[in-house]
């Protein structure tokens, strides 16, 4: 087992409910639905958690980015993690879905309507992602 694998297993109930939260928030691409209340979020959840310099900026209306940085003490790489908060559409999905696509139903290990990770790693440079787990 890993140090990483280590703090998941100890975190595995606030990790729980910070997917929980965020998959009921509706991200939905814009016009169908607004990423700011998911950024207002993760920056309270940044915030808490001790990340002192955060920036929101809104290039386009409704699509805002947070930028969130830990300084370092220099003289080593630079580690850079980026990702998107926006969500598929529902749009005529939820009579189609087995459950509420803005609830985490958990069956069997899973949840059936909602990928809650999409991201593919790319190399840091273009639109690098990294995947939560």
């Amino acid at each position: 087992m890993t140090g990483t694998d280590d703090y998941l297993d100890r975190h595995d109930d606030a990790l729980l409910a910070l997917t929980e939260r965020l998959i009921g928030i509706d991200s939905q691409i814009p016009p169908f639905g607004d990423e700011r209340a998911i950024i207002a979020h993760l920056d309270g959840v940044l915030e808490r958690d001790g990340f002192t310099e955060r920036t929101i900026m809104e290039p386009v209306r409704g699509r805002p980015s947070l930028i969130a940085r830990i300084p370092g003490v220099g003289g080593g790489p630079t580690l850079m993690f980026c990702a998107h908060v926006d969500t598929k559409l529902v749009g005529d999905a939820p009579g189609l879905l087995r459950t509420d696509p803005f609830t985490a139903t958990i069956v069997d290990d899973r949840t059936p309507n909602c990928p809650t990770v999409s991201d593919r790693p790319q190399p840091v440079g273009s639109s690098s992602t990294c995947p939560w787990r």
